[in-house]
């Protein structure tokens, strides 16, 4: 499998390159940016000989059957539709459009024989495995409350291009987006919004919002995003009548947390502290590394994907939703 980069920032060098090396079967063999300086240094870091201005010229020249795109979320579109074009698999970072007028646009032209696949990488964290394993396996009555929050300092991005802050509904598409895909892998789509709030904002996009709802199953739904918190968390909590279940997919990404259930009844853990420690210190959260296994065994082995552009519809159109309400 011979993958085309596209978008040589910080994405892609501390989460994703990472990820993909030493999978077997799967390798970086071209990388475009349309930054020259940009695309130089990141060819030199990751030892990757053939470096391109821009995507085009990568898909003219290289041999190629894959694409990885990292770039901003405004030209997802249309390299998606370019790669879609020239019969390219294709892994695209979240969101994977801007609008669901895009994603609609992308949906018309979508090959069977070609793997779309969003980068909703929270889905393969072990610790959400856990607990859908619990919830399926054991009887714990019916869901009263799921709720979840998300925060990552602004500053931590480090990011080579602004356009975060340049999107006024700021941390609703760029955290929360991570929270919905999440809790409706969890629970299903919400059949209603029934508040959001929006708090400080840095450079006139949103930098806090706590959203309200309810899930299909009626059971109550408080998400939440920031981008102002110090620590970076991402906290999910499963409320049920005489139990509850919880996680911390960045702290703990490896491990659940209950009250009210038998001892026997826990899935064991994957794997032990300091494996969590070891990926909190190295920014190497282990759901990149299954991500890009599961886009693999998807172009490869023609599996059927973990997630699908259906799923990124899904979740964008709750993203536009919330948008709307937040005044944005």
């Amino acid at each position: 499998m011979k993958l085309g980069l596209i978008g040589c920032g910080q994405v892609a060098n501390l989460f994703h390159i990472p990820a993909m090396k030493g999978i077997p079967g799967m390798q970086v063999e071209a990388i475009a940016d349309i930054d020259k300086n940009r695309v130089e240094r990141f060819g030199r870091k990751h030892q990757i000989g053939r470096r391109y201005a821009d995507h085009r010229s990568m898909f003219n020249d290289c041999d190629i059957d894959s694409v990885l795109v990292c770039t901003p979320p405004r030209t997802h579109a249309q390299i998606v539709l370019d790669s879609i074009d020239r019969r390219l698999h294709v892994l695209c970072e979240k969101p994977f459009t801007s609008s669901l007028s895009e994603m609609d646009a992308i949906l018309k032209y979508v090959n069977k024989n070609l793997v779309l696949f969003p980068v909703h990488n929270y889905v393969f964290t072990p610790s959400l495995w856990l607990i859908e394993h619990l919830v399926r396996n054991r009887n714990l009555g019916g869901l009263e409350e799921l709720k979840a929050h998300m925060s990552v300092g602004f500053n931590t991005w480090r990011s080579v291009t602004d356009y975060r802050t340049l999107d006024p509904a700021g941390v609703i598409t760029d955290l929360l987006y991570h929270v919905v895909y999440v809790t409706q892998r969890l629970c299903g789509k919400t059949t209603e919004f029934s508040r959001v709030e929006t708090g400080k904002r840095n450079r006139h996009a949103v930098a806090d919002v706590s959203v309200e709802g309810w899930l299909e199953n009626g059971a109550r739904l408080r998400m939440s995003a920031s981008w102002t918190a110090l620590l970076p968390h991402f906290k999910i909590l499963l409320r049920y009548p005489r139990s509850s279940v919880e996680t911390d997919l960045i702290w703990h990404p490896y491990k659940i947390f209950t009250k009210g259930i038998e001892r026997n009844q826990l899935p064991r853990p994957l794997k032990g502290r300091y494996a969590e420690l070891r990926s909190l210190i190295s920014v190497a959260h282990p759901s990149f590394r299954f991500l890009h296994q599961d886009f693999r065994n998807s172009v490869m082995s023609r599996s059927a994907p973990q997630v699908t552009v259906q799923d990124a519809r899904e979740t964008l159109q709750a993203i536009e939703t919330i948008t709307r309400m937040a005044g944005t």
